[in-house]
């Protein structure tokens, strides 16, 4: 497995899917599989580091489960960016969605990730500045 992780501009991803912060994508190639990572460019470092672990970890676990097939996730996300463009901190992983399970561990991974950062960088802000600029993306 390998896997490819970016921190891009933010149009970047809104541009390959129609919504902004971060996405991922799978593939196989000559019995390999790819794992996609874009994440949004964020105010610092540490913050960009914790939304890539979020995203990490929920594109593996679906792959586990589900394998590379992620028609169902990319489906369910189009179709809740419609039902709630301004989103208001609504997450479309926490809505009724086929990767509920992997973005309820990922975002577990997430926090922790935060919380051990914000122990060597008080400078970083609270997860809820974190939070909020990721809601603004």
């Amino acid at each position: 497995m390998n896997i490819h992780c970016l921190t891009v501009a933010n149009d970047e991803i809104r541009i390959r899917k129609g919504f902004s912060g971060a996405d991922w994508w799978l593939r196989e190639e000559v019995g390999e599989v790819i794992v996609e990572v874009r994440v949004a460019k964020m105010s610092c470092r540490e913050y960009e580091v914790c939304l890539a672990v979020h995203e990490i970890v929920e594109s593996c676990l679906w792959w586990f489960r589900n394998g590379c097939d992620v028609s169902k996730v990319d489906i369910f996300d189009a179709d809740f960016e419609k039902q709630h463009p301004e989103n208001h901190g609504i997450e479309a992983g926490d809505a009724d969605s086929p990767y509920g399970v992997e973005h309820t561990v990922a975002t577990c991974c997430e926090r922790a990730v935060f919380a051990f950062l914000k122990l060597i960088r008080p400078e970083m802000g609270s997860w809820s500045d974190y939070d909020m600029e990721l809601g603004a993306l």
